[in-house]
């Protein structure tokens, strides 16, 4: 019996003792997760502090984006890629008014208020009651979201400042313009005075008469041809709302060209690299500013030499090449051959190319001349693509244009 006793006194010894291991190790363990969730509480609020202050600075970025958007000179648009208007500034409303806002389709827009005049530049006709504004319109797109931002400017102000100082520009010319008239038309009014005076003489022949009278024709003709010359300059008017085949532009003017070639046995080589491209501007027009290049370049032409006359398309622009066989133009010539009544030649009156110069920048181009003494020269004169912005349009792709 005592044996048994003892046993069952160790026993609950060894229990006592596994116990108090187990309570220890459970206190231990308690103890850990005790610190390890006072450390998770520590990160947690340093965490939440952290995300805290990041949303407290993305809403003040928040706030001064809105408030920069709004602060800019120009119309901000934000399209999702349907091309519906998600969101837009301050200037966006009143440059278009009631008529847009979130959920407004731009493509509405494009094809009831606005219509392009090329080159980037749009009017917008907002209501019947209310003057066209003229707007420039650029787009950046978003590629993660598949929407664009357009960029609108308001230059209604800006170009009807460079308007009137295009016509101050103008009129401040035409003092030196008269001086200068004055001398040009002299020459052939005394001519034509003196071939005049000559018809007088009771004893003169039927063929000298004749021909006294051609040669007051022909000083009174280049009367006429020098004072029209002088009033298309100075009026500086193109109609930029036309547009012309290249294909029936070179067809005109190498009938209108055809005669006077043939009378100098000088070749006119026409080659047309544009095909049925358009360019803007009226047909007219156009054919007197390439004439006065062709005419230009014939008058320098030796007899048994070639005129060559291209077309061809570079990026939203159709180029015109004029390329002749004659002496060359020295540099110095160069930089002042598009002056007005600057002029090499005895019988010329110098408005020739300051009046191509005039047109083609007037329509949105620009022209340029390359020669060399002894190498002939290349005179170029760049256009717009009519087809190509009226694509644009149609499509409502406003920023487009100015990718070109």
């Amino acid at each position: 019996m005592a044996m048994a006793h003892g046993s069952d006194s160790q026993a609950l010894v060894e229990a006592f003792q596994l116990f108090t291991e187990v309570s220890d190790q459970l206190t231990q363990a308690y103890q850990h997760l005790q610190a390890q969730v006072a450390r998770l509480n520590d990160e947690l609020t340093e965490a939440n502090l952290r995300l805290r202050e990041q949303l407290e600075e993305k809403e003040k970025l928040s706030r001064r984006l809105d408030l920069l958007l709004n602060l800019l000179p120009g119309a901000v648009l934000v399209l999702d890629g349907a091309e519906v208007v998600q969101d837009l500034n301050q200037e966006a409303r009143r440059i278009f008014g009631d008529s847009i806002g979130k959920g407004t389709s731009w493509r509405g827009i494009l094809g009831q208020q606005l219509r392009s005049r090329g080159q980037g530049e749009w009017v917008l006709q907002a209501a019947p009651d209310e003057p066209e504004r003229r707007l420039v319109i650029s787009h950046n797109r978003l590629p993660e979201q598949g929407g664009q931002i357009l960029l609108v400017q308001d230059v209604t102000e800006a170009q009807a400042l460079r308007e009137a100082m295009q016509r101050q520009q103008r009129l401040s010319a035409m003092g030196e313009m008269l001086a200068n008239l004055a001398h040009q038309l002299r020459t052939p009014l005394a001519a034509a005075l003196l071939y005049t005076s000559q018809l007088q003489a009771g004893d003169l022949d039927a063929a000298l008469r004749q021909r006294f009278a051609g040669r007051v024709l022909t000083r009174l003709r280049h009367l006429e041809a020098l004072i029209n010359d002088m009033l298309r300059f100075v009026k500086g008017e193109t109609d930029t709302g036309q547009s012309v085949a290249v294909s029936a532009l070179l067809q005109d003017l190498r009938q209108l060209m055809e005669h006077w070639f043939a009378e100098k046995q000088v070749m006119l080589r026409i080659e047309n690299g544009a095909g049925e491209e358009r360019v803007v501007g009226a047909q007219e027009a156009l054919a007197g500013v390439l004439g006065n290049v062709l005419h230009n370049a014939l008058h320098f032409s030796p007899t048994g030499g070639t005129v060559t006359l291209s077309a061809q398309p570079t990026g939203a622009m159709v180029e015109f090449r004029v390329a002749d066989q004659g002496p060359g133009i020295a540099a110095a010539v160069q930089e002042r051959l598009f002056e007005p009544f600057f002029t090499t030649r005895a019988e010329g009156n110098g408005l020739g190319l300051a009046i191509v110069r005039e047109a083609v920048t007037q329509l949105g181009g620009e022209v340029w001349v390359k020669s060399r003494p002894g190498a002939g020269a290349v005179f170029g004169v760049r256009l717009p693509r009519a087809g190509r912005l009226a694509a644009l349009a149609s499509a409502g792709k406003a920023g487009e244009v100015n990718d070109a």
